[in-house]
C-alpha cells in the first residue's frame, strides 16, 4: 500500500483526544426535543522514533422537535475528517478510516461497505465522511404511552472519500424507508427496512438490517 511505502510498517503513535458536547434534549435514549452538538478530536502527537503524526476531527448533531401532536420531527448528521501532517506521508492512515454504510449510519446498504475499494472489491473506508438523515417519528399504534418503542420513516445520505479524492456529491448514496427502536431489557434493538436511492453497480445492498446497540 502506498502508504506503507511512504512511512513504512512499523510506527510509535502517541495519541491525545478529547470531545466538547452541548445536549439539550430531555433524555439521551430516545428524545422527542432538544439538540445534542459533539465535536470530537484526536492527535497522534510526534514522538521518540518512527512516530505517525496525523488527526480526525468529528462532529456529530441531532435535533429532535414535535411537529404535530405525537409526531416528531429529527435532523441527524456526522461528519468525520482526517489527514496527516509533519513528516507522515500519504494523508490519514489506513487502519485510521471513517466507513459508512448500514444500520447506523445509510441503511440500505451493507454495513462499512460504502466509498473507495481496493482492486479485489473491499472497502477501504476513507479520510472524510460525511453522512446525514432526516426521520419523521411516528406514533406507534396500540402503545402511545409506551416510551420504550419507536418507529419512524426516514430519508439517510453519506458516503466516505478518500485521500486522494474530492468530494463529489455525486457519489453520495441515498435511501429511504421504515425503522424500529426498543429499549428491551437487554439493550437497544433497532431494525429497518430500506430502499436505496441512486445505487450504483457494484454497491452492497442489504434492504432489511437488524442490530444491537447504539443507533445512527
Amino acid at each position: 500500500m502506498d502508504f506503507i511505502t511512504e512511512n513504512g510498517n512499523q510506527y510509535n503513535i502517541l495519541r491525545w483526544s478529547n470531545s466538547l458536547s452541548f445536549d439539550t434534549r430531555n433524555r439521551s435514549v430516545l428524545p422527542d426535543k432538544g439538540a445534542l452538538h459533539r465535536i470530537s478530536v484526536e492527535i497522534a502527537l510526534p514522538s521518540l522514533g518512527d512516530s505517525l503524526e496525523y488527526y480526525k476531527i468529528s462532529y456529530k448533531t441531532q435535533w429532535y422537535t414535535p411537529i404535530f401532536e405525537d409526531y416528531i420531527f429529527s435532523l441527524k448528521g456526522n461528519i468525520g475528517y482526517g489527514d496527516s501532517y509533519g513528516d507522515t506521508k500519504g494523508g490519514l492512515p489506513f487502519f485510521e478510516n471513517f466507513y459508512a454504510g448500514g444500520p447506523k449510519s445509510v441503511r440500505g446498504y451493507e454495513e462499512n461497505t460504502l466509498g473507495p475499494e481496493d482492486s479485489l472489491g473491499r472497502p477501504l473506508g476513507g479520510n472524510l465522511r460525511l453522512v446525514g438523515s432526516a426521520e419523521v417519528i411516528l406514533p406507534v399504534p396500540f402503545f402511545k404511552d409506551v416510551k420504550s418503542v419507536r418507529i419512524a420513516g426516514f430519508f439517510d445520505a453519506g458516503n466516505v472519500y478518500g485521500n486522494d479524492e474530492d468530494f463529489d456529491a455525486s457519489e453520495l448514496r441515498y435511501s429511504v424507508g421504515l425503522s424500529g427502536i426498543w429499549v428491551s431489557p437487554f439493550g437497544l434493538v433497532s431494525a429497518s427496512i430500506a430502499q436505496p436511492i441512486a445505487d450504483q453497480a457494484g454497491d452492497d445492498i442489504q434492504n432489511f438490517q437488524f442490530t444491537f446497540g447504539t443507533s445512527f
